[in-house]
């Protein structure tokens, strides 16, 4: 009678997304965020209220994204009740917005690792992904200050205009004081169009053999996809827009036909266990 409906463990992981407003205009942008884009929708302490419910519900690690994370001071509250309550979390940035000050309390957090967004090996190329003139050079600059105090994480979205680069963003990061990188291919949700993304035949024989060829010859972590694997999303975590609002994956935030419930008017362990939307997405995934 106690058997749970569907098997599936309670949700590991949580990623939230409290605003999406960015200085930046990314083409492959899965919220599209950008300069006139939400801020915070709901208040901050709100947030801090979620962040203790999803500790109450048992959820282990808890990530925060934007938008560009750094660019508002209530995410930095957001991480201290996360990171008070003992919870693994992660801060993802385009490394353009490091004022003194940003970075002073980007250090204060005490994390190991910072994700940096770096999107072409030049400026033109990672300029015209990212629609931020001049952003190139900040963003290497940001990565060398990150360096200082933590492992910057070079993070590009993969598509038909930048699989060619992966090589030189490689070197480009060591010579910064990056070890590790994550090349994961673009999606074509949010901004993202079509005509850019990977096709499957690319992805099997061009950026899977390629992160393995990188990591081996030039002795650094990369991470990509897994056809073996998959990501989790809707069987051991999930997402949370700007409006608490729930979906099965981050980068379905923007598909009102994902939304599963809110977890400001909703039982969690209710969404979880009995969404229709959820047992629809879990079984797409499986098939």
């Amino acid at each position: 009678a106690s058997k749970p409906k569907v098997p599936v463990l309670k949700p590991l992981w949580a990623h939230l997304q409290p605003f999406t407003l960015c200085n930046q205009h990314c083409i492959h942008c899965y919220c599209s965020g950008g300069p006139k884009a939400d801020p915070f929708l709901i208040d901050v302490d709100t947030w801090r209220e979620i962040v203790a419910k999803l500790d109450d519900y048992g959820v282990l690690d808890v990530y925060v994204t934007g938008g560009e994370s750094l660019l508002l001071d209530g995410f930095f509250e957001i991480a201290d009740e996360i990171l008070a309550r003992g919870l693994g979390f992660g801060v993802s940035t385009n490394a353009t917005v490091l004022s003194d000050r940003v970075l002073d309390r980007l250090r204060q957090l005490r994390i190991g690792a910072v994700q940096v967004s770096l999107d072409g090996a030049t400026a033109a190329t990672h300029e015209l992904i990212r629609g931020a003139p001049g952003s190139f050079t900040r963003t290497l600059v940001g990565i060398s200050r990150i360096s200082q105090f933590a492992d910057p994480v070079i993070n590009t979205v993969v598509n038909s205009i930048n699989l060619d680069d992966l090589e030189e963003i490689v070197r480009i990061g060591i010579e910064h004081g990056c070890r590790r990188f994550k090349f994961f291919p673009e999606k074509p949700v949010g901004r993202s169009t079509v005509h850019l993304t990977l096709d499957d035949e690319e992805l099997m024989t061009k950026l899977v053999p390629e992160c393995a060829r990188l990591a081996e010859v030039h002795h650094v972590e990369i991470e990509t996809v897994d056809p073996r694997q998959p990501c989790g999303s809707g069987s051991v975590g999930f997402a949370v827009d700007q409006r608490a609002d729930i979906y099965p994956c981050i980068f379905g935030v923007r598909k009102p036909t994902l939304r599963c419930g809110n977890l400001l008017a909703d039982d969690l362990d209710t969404v979880w266990f009995d969404s229709p939307v959820l047992a629809r997405f879990r079984k797409e995934v499986e098939t």
